[in-house]
C-alpha cells in the first residue's frame, strides 16, 4: 500500500500531541520508566520522536497499535542510536592485525576468564550480531537492551517497551541469523 501523505496529516491533526508529550515525559520509553535523569535531555528525545512521527520518518499506522505505543518504540530508537552514536565518536582508530582484520583497542576488555583471543574473538561475534540485526530495528532495541544484562526475557520486554512476545520472537530471529552465520 503506497504511504498517503495527505491522509496520514489529517490523521496526525488529529491527535492530542500535548497530551502524546506529557505522557511520554512522565512514563518514558519503557514501562519501568527512565533512566535517563536529566530533563532537559528527556524533552529533547521526546521532541525527536514525536517530530519522526508526526512528519512520517516512523510512520504510525493505527492498525498496528496505538500510537503512544509507536511513540515509545521511536523514543527507544531515538535514544538506543543517540547513545550508538556518542559510543562511535569516542572511538579510537581501528588497529590492523597482520592477518588484515580490523580491530579497535575500545573494543577489547580484559576478561579474567577467557585467555585473550577467546575474549577478542567473542567480543568480535557480538560486534557481527550486532551488525547482522541492524535493519531490524526491534531485534536491534533488543540487543542494546541485553547489553544492559536483564536477567530475564520479561526484563528485556520492560526495558525495551516491546511485549514478551514480541521479545521472544525478536530472539528467535537472532538467534536464527547467529546460526546462519556461525553454525551452531
Amino acid at each position: 500500500m503506497e504511504f498517503d501523505r495527505q491522509h496520514y496529516l489529517k490523521l496526525m491533526e488529529q491527535q492530542d500531541w500535548e497530551y502524546l508529550r506529557v505522557m511520554l515525559l512522565q512514563s518514558g520509553p519503557a514501562p519501568n520508566g527512565w533512566k535517563i535523569k536529566d530533563r532537559g535531555l528527556r524533552e529533547e528525545y521526546v521532541s525527536k520522536a514525536i517530530e519522526k512521527v508526526y512528519m512520517g520518518d516512523q510512520a504510525w499506522s493505527p492498525e498496528k497499535g496505538t500510537i503512544a505505543l509507536k511513540l515509545r518504540q521511536v523514543l527507544w530508537s531515538v535514544i538506543s542510536n543517540d547513545l550508538r552514536r556518542a559510543e562511535n565518536e569516542t572511538r579510537a582508530a581501528d588497529i590492523i592485525n597482520e592477518d588484515g582484520t580490523r580491530v579497535n583497542p575500545i573494543d577489547i576488555e580484559p576478561d579474567d576468564s577467557l585467555p585473550i583471543d577467546e575474549a577478542l574473538e567473542s567480543k568480535q561475534i557480538w560486534a557481527t550480531v550486532v551488525k547482522m540485526n541492524e535493519e531490524d530495528e526491534i531485534a536491534r532495541n533488543v540487543l542494546v537492551a541485553f547489553e544492559m544484562e536483564p536477567e530475564s526475557q520479561k526484563e528485556l520486554s520492560e526495558l525495551t517497551g516491546y511485549s514478551i512476545e514480541t521479545v521472544r520472537n525478536a530472539l528467535k530471529r537472532i538467534r536464527r541469523r547467529y546460526k546462519k552465520e556461525f553454525g551452531d
